[in-house]
């Protein structure tokens, strides 16, 4: 395609999806090819603190 759209990928496109967690915490990422995101909580068990 022209018009300075992208084309279309050929191949393996690669997703990770990973989740920890400890006393009073968790973390979530979500990772693919061109991008990362996370996400860190804070709780008391019950409510989130941060």
């Amino acid at each position: 395609m022209s018009g300075g759209y992208a084309t279309h990928r050929s191949g393996i496109y690669r997703r990770r999806l990973r989740i920890v967690t400890g006393p009073g915490w968790a973390r979530a990422d979500l990772e693919d090819d061109p991008h990362r995101y996370g996400v860190e909580v804070h709780h008391d068990g019950a409510d989130i603190l941060k």
